[in-house]
């Protein structure tokens, strides 16, 4: 699906559902490569998506994530502090919703990707994420 709306945004750029369309595919793409254990793919359809709107945390987290999960945590934890206090909700900043993710991951049962060293080191660098 991303590949079609890839296709039909680059053919009419000033239709707006189509880029809407394809961000949306990017991130059930992101997240299906994550939970599929592809964190390099993560990254690079992260890394997609916000060439086309920077501005989408959604992705910013999804990068996050996917550096995690393929040992690169010094750039993952960079993105942590540049969005440290970027609010996602109205309790919760950008790190906090990663962690949260993170947790959940796990309880999905995720555990293969140990997703609890990288609890435990995101709640060192950022405790109010952990509280």
């Amino acid at each position: 699906a991303a590949d079609t709306w890839r296709t039909l945004s680059q053919a009419a750029p000033a239709n707006p559902e189509y880029k809407a369309r394809l961000m949306q595919a990017c991130l059930a793409l992101g997240a299906f490569q994550l939970i599929d254990q592809q964190p390099q793919e993560t990254v690079k359809t992260s890394q997609f998506a916000l060439k086309l709107d920077p501005t989408q945390a959604e992705f910013k987290a999804l990068l996050a994530l996917g550096l995690l999960f393929s040992d690169q945590y010094d750039k993952a934890r960079g993105i942590l502090l540049d969005n440290r206090n970027l609010k996602v909700g109205p309790r919760q900043t950008f790190p906090e919703a990663v962690l949260e993710d993170l947790r959940r991951l796990r309880e999905k049962g995720l555990t293969q990707l140990d997703a609890v060293k990288f609890e435990q080191r995101l709640a060192t660098d950022f405790p109010k994420a952990a509280e």
